[in-house]
């Protein structure tokens, strides 16, 4: 068996005291007071900008359908018809079933009470979501496939509306 060497000797004086390195001033402490400072300052500042977007974000509404859009519908369509817009559509389609569509759509309502509106918009958005998770992917691909959903759309919502949706009108269609 080999013998190890004995460790070598080291003077007092080679290796700095604690006691020199106070003496002679740290640059860690003066670091760690700075380094501090600059942590709270910056999460006051993160907190101030989080509050203010927080407000700036908190007062923005979806715009109702102001008069020159409604005058326009009707003379389009005539008197007695209403715009309304439904609620977004979210969903994910059956083939990939990892790939999300969202669609914004409004639709034209002829002799339908204000009231009644919103009911049959909801049940619209509905049918629409169980529509979309029975797509798959190359269904909506292209203007061929736009078109397909702009129509199966308006199918189906006059269908649930008994003839009193004019026309479904897609504002926006996103897939990811």
């Amino acid at each position: 068996m080999k013998a190890l060497p004995a460790p070598a000797r080291v003077d007092g004086d080679a290796l700095p005291s604690a006691r020199g390195r106070r003496a002679t001033g740290n640059a860690d402490g003066a670091s760690g007071a700075g380094f501090a400072a600059a942590l709270v300052l910056l999460t006051g500042l993160a907190v101030a900008t989080g509050a203010g977007l927080g407000l700036t974000l908190g007062e923005i509404r979806l715009p109702e359908p102001d008069d020159a859009v409604v005058s326009a519908v009707e003379a389009r369509y005539g008197e007695g018809v209403s715009l309304v817009r439904m609620e977004p559509v979210v969903a994910n389609l059956r083939e990939p079933s990892d790939t999300w569509v969202r669609v914004d759509a409004a639709l034209i309502l002829e002799g339908v009470e204000p009231e009644a509106a919103g009911t049959l918009a909801a049940e619209i958005a509905g049918d629409t979501l169980a529509w979309l998770r029975t797509l798959p992917l190359a269904r909506l691909e292209g203007a061929s496939g736009l078109a397909f959903l702009r129509e199966d759309l308006a199918e189906r919502a006059h269908t649930r509306s008994d003839g009193r949706v004019r026309e479904v009108v897609i504002e926006t269609l996103v897939v990811q």
